[in-house]
């Protein structure tokens, strides 16, 4: 799977990170992730288990954050409570997509979430997608998603997770089929 979507700080990078030393950064945190959860997200060459909560910043201020594996390719990542930590495709024959997303997280009030698939083609032309309707418990699902008779080659399915008229989350993946 790829990263979702998220609001995202590199603490390698030197336009939103002061390094201390190799192992700590001084950076800023926006006060607009007040209201989500801070993820410290290892890099990508290491495994999806390692992503933690981020030690106790503070939204709207300069935080001292330290990685005993080191900042490069490091990063903070705020998403909201329920987010997608999952999204997998493969081509399942019979004209149909096998898709499978894993959800994390809590809802504030019980209600129905949306989840909308866009397959897109690699010069950008949607050549799929729908859209399901599941209760707020739903945490993995695998569905069949059709396919246009003949697509082939290179493309990239995105999920956008929805709580009645608010987008909380995206996903997104490379598949070929």
């Amino acid at each position: 799977m790829q990263n979702p979507i998220r609001e995202q700080i590199r603490l390698d990078g030197r336009w939103q990170a002061r390094q201390i030393d190799d192992q700590s950064v001084s950076v800023f945190v926006p006060g607009s992730w007040t209201e989500k959860n801070v993820l410290l997200k290892p890099a990508g060459d290491r495994s999806e288990t390692e992503t933690e909560s981020a030690p106790a910043v503070q939204p709207g201020q300069w935080n001292t954050v330290e990685v005993a594996g080191g900042l490069t390719g490091t990063k903070l990542e705020a998403c909201n409570d329920l987010h997608i930590t999952g999204l997998e495709a493969t081509n399942a024959g019979r004209g149909c997509l096998s898709v499978r997303i894993r959800l994390t997280g809590t809802v504030a009030e019980p209600s129905l979430l949306n989840i909308a698939f866009s397959l897109t083609a690699a010069d950008g032309r949607r050549v799929g997608g729908m859209d399901l309707v599941v209760g707020h418990k739903t945490r993995d699902l695998t569905v069949e998603m059709p396919l246009d008779a003949g697509l082939a080659g290179p493309c990239r399915l995105k999920a956008a997770l929805c709580c009645g008229d608010q987008v909380v989350d995206n996903a997104r993946t490379d598949i070929v089929l």
